[in-house]
């Protein structure tokens, strides 16, 4: 993974080891120890892109341990 800069991130679910959050218009998953280096997964800013990046949220934490992160 390379250095990204990452705008200011809305977060949404924490996890035991991801977490997910909203960010220069694209949804994205960062691992919680490395979250400066940018997202591992990207998803679109859209109702398709939130509904595929939950799930691959959800689905990549180990217990499924998940968070939810309320405004």
């Amino acid at each position: 993974m390379t250095d990204q800069s990452v705008g200011a991130i809305i977060w949404t679910h924490y996890g035991y080891k991801y977490a997910l959050g909203f960010a220069d218009g694209v949804y994205g998953i960062y691992e919680k120890e490395t979250w400066q280096s940018g997202p591992v997964a990207t998803f679109p800013g859209n109702d398709q892109g939130w509904e595929a990046a939950l799930a691959q949220f959800e689905a990549c934490e180990p217990r499924g341990w998940v968070t939810v992160l309320e405004s």
